[in-house]
């Protein structure tokens, strides 16, 4: 890529998982079913790496054990925005990666 990025910008690591997955989806001899799979597969990746730009704070729970676990939660709720005819295509993606989480449509 020629220029500089915005600050802003974050590109998705460029895993070993990342290349197979993409060698996959731009392979014309790969069926319909299995690039519908993979892509799903992708984006479920994309939306994780997302996840870990949002604030969280201090979270203690009791394991099931009993015993006190320090941990961390989200702040605030999470909602997802899907853009009709360019977004809807990771509506999946992003209910197998947040539960119940609301998208609204622009």
């Amino acid at each position: 890529m020629d220029g500089p990025l915005l600050d802003s910008v974050v590109i998705l690591p460029s895993t070993s998982e990342v290349k197979v997955l993409v060698t996959i989806i731009r392979d014309q001899n790969t069926n319909r079913d299995d690039f519908i799979f993979y892509s799903q597969r992708l984006m479920r990746i994309l939306l994780e790496h997302t996840l870990t730009f949002l604030p969280v704070v201090p979270d203690t729970v009791t394991t099931y054990r009993g015993e006190e676990y320090d941990g961390v939660a989200f702040t605030g709720k999470l909602c997802a925005v899907s853009i009709v005819r360019a977004g809807e295509v990771m509506e999946t993606a992003v209910h197998s990666v947040v539960k119940d989480i609301s998208i609204g449509r622009f």
